[in-house]
């Protein structure tokens, strides 16, 4: 499991995870995770990254699946919870990625990695 948290003046603090392992074939599913909690709405947009030859974080060539999502609320207090799932074809290379979570363009500090191995 791994977490990312970030505290801003609009989002009090956001946890974004990848739910279970950190290797993935492509077309598996990768399940993801967070809560927040915001007096704001907006949609929880996620992009996706993978690391260069270079060692440096771009976006892949190919990005047709990348969710947006609407986080639910609980009714009492200001808590958002979403998860979803991402699903990698063969037109992404072999390699380490990372996800990231916006919310109202507050982006996660720390995304959570991933690699895709065949």
């Amino acid at each position: 499991m791994h977490k990312a948290n970030l505290m801003t003046e609009d989002v009090t603090w956001i946890d974004f995870q990848i739910v279970g392992k950190s290797t993935y074939q492509r077309n598996e599913p990768i399940v993801f995770s967070g809560e927040l909690i915001s007096t704001m709405d907006a949609p929880v947009h996620i992009y996706i990254y993978y690391k260069d030859s270079n060692g440096d974080w771009e976006e892949p060539p190919y990005t047709h699946n990348i969710p947006t999502i609407f986080a639910s609320k609980d009714d009492h207090t200001n808590n958002r919870t979403f998860n979803s799932s991402i699903q990698l074809n063969n037109f992404y290379p072999i390699g380490n990625y990372k996800l990231e979570a916006m919310y109202s363009e507050t982006s996660c500090s720390i995304e959570p990695e991933f690699e895709i191995i065949a």
